[in-house]
Protein backbone atom coordinates (compact mmCIF):
# COMPACT_ATOMS: atom_id res chain seq x y z
CA UNK A 1 0.00 0.00 0.00
CA UNK A 2 1.35 3.00 -1.09
CA UNK A 3 0.09 6.61 0.35
CA UNK A 4 -2.97 4.83 1.48
CA UNK A 5 -3.89 3.22 -1.87
CA UNK A 6 -3.33 -0.17 -2.56
CA UNK A 7 -0.99 -1.19 -4.78
CA UNK A 8 -1.24 -4.40 -7.55
CA UNK A 9 1.32 -6.37 -9.64
CA UNK A 10 0.17 -7.29 -13.12
CA UNK A 11 0.48 -11.52 -13.00
CA UNK A 12 0.42 -14.26 -16.39
CA UNK A 13 -0.19 -17.35 -15.49
CA UNK A 14 -0.32 -20.22 -17.83
CA UNK A 15 -3.07 -22.75 -18.17
CA UNK A 16 -2.52 -24.34 -14.80
CA UNK A 17 -2.35 -21.20 -12.99
CA UNK A 18 1.18 -20.98 -12.33
CA UNK A 19 2.94 -17.60 -12.28
CA UNK A 20 4.97 -17.03 -15.56
CA UNK A 21 5.55 -13.50 -14.90
CA UNK A 22 4.96 -10.83 -12.57
CA UNK A 23 5.49 -7.28 -13.26
CA UNK A 24 8.79 -5.58 -11.33
CA UNK A 25 6.14 -2.23 -10.96
CA UNK A 26 3.10 -1.94 -8.81
CA UNK A 27 0.08 0.03 -9.89
CA UNK A 28 -2.12 1.98 -7.88
CA UNK A 29 -5.46 1.54 -6.76
CA UNK A 30 -6.83 4.65 -7.89
CA UNK A 31 -6.19 4.56 -11.44
CA UNK A 32 -5.59 1.22 -12.15
CA UNK A 33 -4.19 0.10 -15.69
CA UNK A 34 -5.70 -1.22 -18.50
CA UNK A 35 -4.88 -4.62 -19.31
CA UNK A 36 -5.56 -5.48 -22.86
CA UNK A 37 -4.66 -9.14 -24.56
CA UNK A 38 -3.35 -8.39 -28.47
CA UNK A 39 -5.64 -10.79 -30.15
CA UNK A 40 -3.03 -11.39 -32.99
CA UNK A 41 -0.08 -12.02 -31.08
CA UNK A 42 0.79 -13.35 -27.50
CA UNK A 43 1.42 -10.07 -25.51
CA UNK A 44 0.08 -8.31 -23.03
CA UNK A 45 0.00 -4.52 -23.39
CA UNK A 46 -0.89 -2.46 -19.76
CA UNK A 47 -2.06 1.09 -20.46
CA UNK A 48 -1.20 3.47 -17.18
CA UNK A 49 -1.74 6.78 -16.51
CA UNK A 50 0.93 6.63 -13.64
CA UNK A 51 3.88 4.67 -14.78
CA UNK A 52 2.97 4.82 -18.86
CA UNK A 53 2.19 1.96 -21.39
CA UNK A 54 4.15 -1.66 -21.55
CA UNK A 55 4.09 -4.14 -23.73
CA UNK A 56 4.72 -8.11 -22.06
CA UNK A 57 5.50 -10.82 -24.77
CA UNK A 58 8.01 -13.45 -25.09
CA UNK A 59 11.74 -12.96 -26.12
CA UNK A 60 13.74 -15.31 -28.48
CA UNK A 61 14.22 -18.04 -25.44
CA UNK A 62 10.47 -18.22 -24.85
CA UNK A 63 10.46 -15.89 -21.61
CA UNK A 64 8.18 -13.15 -20.90
CA UNK A 65 9.79 -9.47 -21.00
CA UNK A 66 8.45 -6.28 -20.30
CA UNK A 67 8.89 -3.37 -22.79
CA UNK A 68 8.28 0.27 -21.69
CA UNK A 69 6.63 1.23 -25.29
CA UNK A 70 3.77 2.48 -27.61
CA UNK A 71 5.24 1.31 -30.53
CA UNK A 72 3.44 -1.52 -32.72
CA UNK A 73 0.53 -1.00 -31.04
CA UNK A 74 -2.69 -3.20 -33.03
CA UNK A 75 -4.90 -0.78 -33.50
CA UNK A 76 -7.89 -2.34 -31.24
CA UNK A 77 -5.85 -0.92 -28.33
CA UNK A 78 -4.60 2.36 -29.63
CA UNK A 79 -6.74 5.10 -29.21
CA UNK A 80 -6.53 9.26 -28.90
Amino acid sequence: MEDGNATYAVVIVDDNGREQWRSEKLYGDADGPGLFWESEADALWILSADLGTSKVSRDEAANWTQEWTTEGMPPEIDHP
